[in-house]
């Protein structure tokens, strides 16, 4: 069963609660700001915020919201996971998953894949709404339809991490492309919640015919009042 997951910085906060990260405001400020091209530029801080929180995992029982869905699903279906990370564009999600992807595949059996240089989704951040709509969500899509292409039959999407601005995109994509989506419910116990999917049809034939006109618009109109008399 393959699983795409998205992430968040769950891992961060649950250890900010227990009170065992120990990090100051600058470097936490610095890694939720920064893009994640500014990877070299900051790797020292990256390994050094990297080994703190590292070894401070071993005493956290849920360090994630992530980690503790997926093993969830694992132990509801009883099958081996395949899990691809997707990270936001910032330097924190992007050490978040650096972090995860180890964690999992040393200690839960599920193997997790994360590539720096092909996981991470540009654009997608949330300080600023037109690159997030314009540059993040069309680039999330296009990573979520790579892998489907490459693994077309029994994938999932876990939409527990990541950013809730990107959960009803990634709902609509579910129901389009017919995938399961998980979310972990944490009230007094952790539950996983599954979302049914509603009975659609998608017309493909009417794509296919404005192949063309769709693809003129993905890229974008500069005169859209003439365009929309024109079509």
């Amino acid at each position: 069963m393959k699983v795409i997951t998205m992430v968040g910085t769950s891992l961060f906060s649950n250890l900010e609660k227990e009170k065992k990260l120990n990090w100051t405001m600058k470097e936490k400020e610095y890694l939720e700001e920064k893009p994640a091209g500014k990877w070299p530029e900051f790797e020292k801080l990256i390994k050094r915020s990297k080994a703190n929180v590292s070894s401070k995992l071993v005493s956290v029982k849920d360090p994630s919201a992530e980690l503790s869905s997926l093993l969830l699903i694992k132990k509801k279906y009883q099958t081996d996971l395949q899990v691809f990370l997707l990270a936001s564009d910032t330097l924190i999600s992007c050490l978040a998953a650096e972090i995860l992807v180890e964690l999992i595949n040393k200690q839960t059996g599920i193997t997790a894949h994360f590539n720096l240089e092909v996981d991470v989704i540009e654009g997608l951040q949330v300080n600023e709404s037109q690159i997030f709509q314009k540059t993040g969500m069309p680039n999330l899509v296009k990573k979520i339809d790579a892998i489907i292409a490459d693994y077309p039959v029994d994938v999932s999407l876990n939409i527990t991490g990541g950013y809730k601005a990107a959960i009803p995109y990634l709902t609509i994509m579910g129901h389009i492309y017919n995938l399961p989506l998980y979310y972990l419910f944490e009230g007094k116990r952790a539950e996983l919640v599954t979302i049914p999917l509603a009975p659609l049809a998608i017309n493909w034939g009417m794509f296919a015919k404005y192949h063309s006109v769709l693809e003129e618009l993905s890229n974008g109109i500069e005169n859209w009042p003439r365009y929309k008399r024109e079509k």
